[in-house]
């Protein structure tokens, strides 16, 4: 995370970002028939995109009156870290707690 962060308010916005993934996730299965990893994929690459996005808006000549600076490749290994984090936790999911709507 950033190092001003806001630890209650950053996990209040991951949990809200958490719940509206999962929702395109299981759309995502139901609405194309997908596999679960193919979707994943999709989703990492959607991120993706949306880091470059971003990225692009904070630099020269943009400059965005936010003052981060991107740094491409600590930037893009911060997120492999973030998911390889996250996806090899053994927390409780709540998608492990819900029932099957489809197949997989």
């Amino acid at each position: 995370m950033h190092e001003n962060a806001d630890t209650a308010a950053d996990r209040d916005n991951g949990d809200i970002l958490h719940q509206r993934v999962l929702t395109l996730f299981c759309e995502a299965l139901e609405v194309n028939q997908s596999q679960p990893m193919d979707v994943l994929e999709h989703l990492a690459t959607a991120l993706g995109k949306v880091y470059r996005e971003v990225a692009d808006s904070h630099l020269p000549p943009r400059n965005c009156v936010c003052g981060w600076e991107p740094a491409e490749y600590s930037d893009v290994h911060s997120l492999q870290f973030a998911l390889a984090r996250a996806a090899l936790s053994r927390d409780a999911s709540s998608l492990a707690l819900s029932p099957v709507i489809g197949h997989a």
